[in-house]
């Protein structure tokens, strides 16, 4: 787990101590990521036969940190400088401190577990009350005269389907109480009317002086006339019709009334029923607490409490530097015999390479030598041959011409 090289380190038992022990340390780091990976699954799926997938997953997960770190490790064998160490190890820590970073989260949620769940119902509890408050806002009850105020602005998703809305008396109650209003002040002005005509008549009658009067008492043809007119004004008017409709109109309004006042209890009891269905719902659907709402509360928690966010920063911080240890001690270690030897070895093979390379070279341009003298020996046994077939060729062609 360190990976050091047996048969070398063999070379130099006294340092097998040391690099026994990095080794442990990667064999704890990558134990330490098991049971962050089991814990975030146990948080994200629950316990129960879930633990059949998250244990695979866990180990999966503790052998890649294992060999993560084990590599970490291994990179840094060798003699070098502070800066060549610092080149080749920097990016590393920082990486694994990311990784511990990674690691270190669900740990520390399992520590502070309780105090996490309890952040988590309260955060439940006000968001439970927020979403009914939202419900009976944007589903309003009726008034104490059996009016449902108009949904506010803003309540998309948010209405309930009701049935027993007593919707259609409300409209059958505003359009009587128009017409009743409408008719009362009509019976009103008729009855003024009525009232001035009779008292002119009654003046004239009585002798009574004043605009328009004669001022002579008795029954005048004046008087008959006043009377007359007010009579057929009355008439005219259908006031008492009139004041009959208006006392019919306020009895059905009366009625309807009481039946709207029934029929609004009972919608405001559905209403209040089907809101509280809802949020119930909405809790059962809350069930298990998952790993983002626990990290939502553990950073609820971080602001409420110094200490305690002093404390979860503390703790972080020691399965961080756990995780980064391995990089962490190879780094910070002095030069040993094995890195001497490791480093030496190295050097060793890439002379012994450059050797075999070097001689391979050599070798491929003797035999390229070699080759080329005999292509040049052919090129010159091919060009006598050529010569030889031209003169034989010349030589038959001079014997035809003669």
């Amino acid at each position: 787990m360190a990976g050091v090289d047996e048969a070398l380190l063999d070379e130099v038992p006294e340092e097998r101590n040391r690099y026994t022990g990095l080794g442990g340390v990667v064999i704890g780091t990558a134990a330490i990521a098991f049971v962050s990976m089991l814990a975030a699954l146990t948080m994200v799926f629950g316990a129960g036969w879930t633990l059949l997938i998250a244990i695979p997953i866990a180990l999966l997960w503790s052998a890649l940190v294992g060999n993560f770190d084990r590599w970490l490790v291994s990179s840094g064998h060798g003699v070098m400088t502070w800066r060549q160490k610092a080149m080749v190890m920097f990016p590393r820590l920082i990486i694994a401190i990311l990784l511990g970073v990674i690691i270190a989260e669900p740990v520390v949620l399992s520590i502070f577990g309780s105090a996490v769940e309890e952040q988590v119902k309260q955060t439940r509890q006000i968001q439970n009350a927020a979403y009914e408050d939202s419900l009976r806002r944007c589903n309003p009850s009726p008034d104490a005269a059996g009016t449902i105020p108009a949904t506010p602005k803003n309540c998309e998703g948010m209405t309930l389907a009701t049935a027993g809305a007593p919707t259609e008396r409300m409209a059958e109650r505003d359009s009587l109480t128009r017409q009743r209003d409408e008719l009362a002040r009509k019976v009103a002005q008729d009855n003024k009317e009525l009232k001035r005509r009779e008292e002119l008549a009654r003046r004239e009658c009585n002798g009574t002086g004043g605009a328009g009067l004669t001022g002579q008492a008795g029954e005048g043809p004046n008087c008959a006339r006043n009377r007359a007119e007010a009579d057929q004004f009355k008439t005219d008017s259908k006031l008492a019709e009139n004041t009959a409709t208006v006392a019919a109109l306020n009895a059905k309004l009366t009625t309807l009334t009481e039946q709207l006042g029934g029929a609004s209890t009972t919608y405001a009891k559905e209403l209040t029923q089907k809101i509280a269905a809802k949020v119930q719902e909405r809790k059962a659907q809350q069930g298990h607490i998952g790993l983002l709402e626990r990290l939502e509360a553990l950073g609820v928690l971080k602001g409420k409490s110094a200490m305690l966010a002093i404390s979860i920063w503390l703790v972080t911080l020691f399965f961080v530097v756990i995780d980064v240890l391995p990089a962490l001690v190879k780094f910070l270690s002095a030069r040993t015999t094995y890195d001497e030897l490791f480093t030496r070895r190295l050097e060793m093979r890439r002379r012994a390479h450059e050797k075999r390379t070097e001689v391979a070279l050599r070798r491929s341009l003797l035999e390229g030598d070699d080759e080329l003298r005999r292509l040049d020996e052919a090129e010159k046994e091919e060009r006598a041959r050529h010569a030889v077939q031209v003169n034989a060729t010349r030589t038959d062609l001079a014997a035809r011409l003669r």
